[in-house]
């Protein structure tokens, strides 16, 4: 009989809740990175992480939302999907900084849903969303 195990998927999200257990000099990091717009990955006690994040935005209408996790042609490729407020809804002007984060296990590249470049990449901030 074949062994059908699945391969452990190349990223793992990580909740809210996850996050306030993790070691404190993660928890550094994520505090320190989050507001730069972008990727990032943090290697801790054999782990690493992956930040993706949309930077500072002016309200928390800006959502950050993994759409899926495929294999692509040059490896793993996790798709994320960008949004803004919903028209007419009004929302507290606080800075909010929408991000993912995960635990990855192989080399991935992530990608903008609505461009299919890789997140981050020659987008202005200030453009708006879909």
């Amino acid at each position: 009989m074949e062994d059908k195990r699945r391969e452990p998927a190349p990223f793992q999200l990580i909740t809210r809740d996850e996050e306030k257990k993790l070691p404190s000099p993660v928890v550094r990091w994520i505090a320190s990175a989050k507001a730069k717009r972008g990727t990032h990955l943090f290697t801790y006690d054999d782990r690493q992480y992956l930040l993706i994040t949309a930077g500072v935005r002016p309200n928390p209408g800006y959502r950050l939302t993994l759409s899926q996790i495929r294999s692509g042609k040059q490896g793993w490729e996790i798709v994320v999907k960008e949004s803004g407020p919903q028209p007419g809804k009004v929302y507290p002007q606080v800075l909010f900084v929408p991000y993912l984060l995960g635990e990855v296990r192989k080399t991935v590249k992530v990608i903008e849903e609505g461009t299919g470049k890789p997140f981050g990449a020659d987008r202005d901030p200030d453009a708006p969303l879909q």
